[in-house]
């Protein structure tokens, strides 16, 4: 659950770790160069358009970089995004390279689904120190958006989706998946 403190919202309630307090600290995305070929996750074998990821540190650490090697030192949290037709997305401001504000509650769906495991950072160093949340209901996206999240510049300014940015999709190995809802 995000609580408004200050100037910026933190994530509390964190399933295994209801105590703990995480500073939202940024958000990446991931997007494929083909439909259904972005997200970094997969639900019931379907992988989507792409995912948001949306990083918190913990706030007793102080930093991103003193918990990135804390076991409790992360969480991220996954959304899915899906093409739909119709659907209008704002994109947050035309300059992604600029530090700017923005609420991480307005980029989580609506109904508040979700799996969770504890895993690693989908990007290098890629620490095994985060709890995941993934949303389990997309948000929608028109093929316009799709297509202008895919030409944004990787950090050496090629097109995102010329190699895409989506990790291989990772065994699940010892991994304990939880839910808030039934799975049958």
């Amino acid at each position: 659950m995000y609580v408004a403190t200050g100037s910026s919202p933190v994530l509390t309630g964190v399933p295994y770790r209801p105590q703990d307090v995480y500073v939202f600290y940024k958000l990446h995305l991931h997007v494929g160069n083909r439909l259904r070929r972005g997200s970094e996750h997969e639900l019931d074998g379907f992988k989507f358009d792409g995912e948001i990821h949306l990083i918190h540190y913990n706030q007793k650490y102080g930093s991103f970089d003193n918990a990135v090697t804390k076991l409790d030192g992360l969480v991220v949290i996954g959304v899915f995004l899906q093409f739909q037709r119709f659907y209008r997305f704002l994109l947050l401001g035309a300059d992604w390279k600029k530090e700017a504000f923005y609420d991480p509650r307005q980029l989580l769906p609506l109904q508040k689904d979700f799996l969770v495991y504890q895993g690693s950072l989908t990007t290098p160093p890629c620490s095994e120190s985060v709890r995941h949340i993934v949303m389990r209901y997309p948000i929608n996206i028109s093929s316009q958006n799709l297509q202008a999240l895919r030409q944004l510049p990787n950090n050496e300014g090629s097109p995102i989706s010329q190699y895409t940015n989506v990790r291989p999709l990772q065994g699940r190995l010892y991994r304990r998946v939880d839910t808030n809802f039934p799975c049958f």
